[in-house]
């Protein structure tokens, strides 16, 4: 984890990291990440949710450069593990912690947050959350899987404020650093109660 924050978001090797993370024999690999959202059903401010499913038609890095090796086109059906996701709900339970489900993921390109007629847009599509990263990571993490690499991912959101436009008032980062900051010890119970579980 970046602690001085110092990357900005579209700066971020997602190829590398987790290229890296299989390369050590990772197997199971819960990514958090900071989120906000859509509108103000069905999830609200300060939740943890836990992604099911993501949308970006940004481009995209790929493993999958060319077809020497054989065709593979990565099925995208189930882009978080449902095995893996299903130890994290019990990881939370134990944690004493609720972690909603159901959530879809978009993803806009960094640094800056998203305008109000792109939140209304993802809204209008059924995105209930919007981050600058993770749904990359996910991708990737699918191209390993469809490659052979067994590896599990999952990605448990914490919703730290509203999309532009929702509120009718400007964004403030320090917001959401003060969300991120609440519910840090919690992510620490969960992680601990995931790891004991894998």
């Amino acid at each position: 984890m970046e602690k001085k924050h110092t990357i900005p978001p579209h700066k971020i090797d997602h190829r590398a990291n987790v290229f890296a993370l299989a390369e050590v024999g990772a197997t199971d690999v819960l990514s958090v990440s900071a989120v906000g959202l859509t509108g103000k059903k069905p999830f609200s401010v300060g939740q943890f949710v836990l992604v099911e499913d993501l949308f970006r038609i940004m481009d995209t890095p790929t493993f999958i450069e060319d077809f020497k090796g054989g065709i593979v086109h990565p099925d995208m059906s189930a882009p978080y593990s449902p095995g893996l996701k299903s130890k994290v709900l019990q990881a939370g339970k134990a944690s004493g912690l609720k972690i909603k489900t159901g959530a879809v993921l978009a993803d806009t390109k960094g640094p800056r947050y998203e305008t109000a007629a792109e939140v209304a847009f993802f809204r209008k599509i059924g995105v209930h959350l919007l981050g600058m990263t993770s749904t990359v990571e996910a991708i990737l993490f699918n191209e390993l899987r469809a490659t052979g690499v067994k590896i599990q991912n999952a990605t448990l959101a914490i919703t730290t404020n509203f999309g532009t436009g929702v509120l009718k008032k400007p964004l403030d980062h320090n917001e959401v650093k003060v969300v991120v900051a609440q519910r840090e010890n919690e992510v620490k119970n969960i992680v601990s109660n995931l790891i004991a579980l894998v």
